[in-house]
């Protein structure tokens, strides 16, 4: 097993090593679905993880579970993508526009367009989304979004 090495290329903002979010204890994505009240058709799994039961469900009801969360995901989405812009086992986090995160791995280039970084009505819109989600969920932003190029070793 290789260890990932990808460059990134983003327009947000980065937050320092060590910084608190209100989803610490949990994932961002998890911690999303509890702050906005998701809830799935089926339970699949207890308190532990484990399956209800002990017992594997059917996988039509794993697929319908996963597959209306997925929905619902695409209908309530973070307002922005949430980058470690360091090392898996010591993340430093960024929050990147919806849209102008280029990952590219060792081994293959990724193509882009200079052009797309500048400040347009699409990037004002993502920013003004996520100050406006940083403002409702008590999250200090560090200044004003820039432009980032980064790297991930993980």
């Amino acid at each position: 097993m290789g260890t990932s090495t990808d460059g990134l290329l983003f327009y947000g903002w980065r937050f320092d090593e060590g910084h608190e979010f209100p989803w610490s204890d949990y994932e961002e994505d998890t911690w999303w679905e509890k702050t906005n009240g998701y809830k799935p058709p089926l339970e699949l799994y207890d308190e532990r993880g484990e399956y209800l039961n002990g017992r594997k469900p059917p996988q039509a009801e794993i697929m319908e579970c996963y597959d209306h969360k997925r929905a619902w995901n695409e209908s309530h989405p973070l307002p922005f993508e949430v980058v470690n812009y360091c090392y898996c086992d010591s993340p430093m986090w960024a929050f990147a526009i919806h849209g102008t995160l280029i990952r590219a791995s060792r081994g293959c280039p990724e193509p882009f367009d200079p052009h797309q970084m500048r400040a347009d009505e699409v990037l004002e819109a993502g920013v003004t989304k996520v100050r406006e989600f940083c403002a409702t969920h008590g999250i200090e932003l560090p200044g004003e979004p820039a432009w980032y190029l980064a790297s991930y070793w993980g």
